[in-house]
């Protein structure tokens, strides 16, 4: 039996498949693991519009956020998930701790979308 969350992940991935950007192109859905100590894949190569989901796959909750602060989640329960819409003031980088204070971080690639 499918889980409540992974539902609306699976809800969110298919009508995000439908979201335009300003020059008509899709937008598309980038999937991050949180897992015990990593992410995965450390490095999204995007464009502005596009979202990325952070889906906990970890034994503990987690909340990832941009090192300067400009966006964090709260607390992402196991099995939970935090989506993050990109646009031109997207912070490269994104970080987090996981449950055994292992610090994490990954990158953000993000290209604009050209007309």
């Amino acid at each position: 039996m499918m889980s409540h969350n992974m539902r609306n992940i699976r809800f969110a991935l298919a009508s995000a498949a439908f979201l335009t950007g300003a020059s008509g192109a899709l937008a598309e859905v980038h999937e991050v693991q949180i897992l015990n100590g990593a992410y995965f894949p450390p490095t999204v190569y995007a464009k502005t519009g596009d979202s990325i989901v952070f889906y906990n796959a970890s034994f503990s909750e987690h909340v990832v956020g941009a090192p300067t602060k400009e966006w964090s989640s709260d607390k992402i329960p196991v099995d939970g998930s935090f989506t993050l819409l990109l646009d031109e003031t997207t912070p490269a980088r994104f970080e987090g701790e996981a449950h055994d204070a292992t610090y994490m971080e990954g990158e953000i690639v993000l290209t604009a979308v050209v007309n």
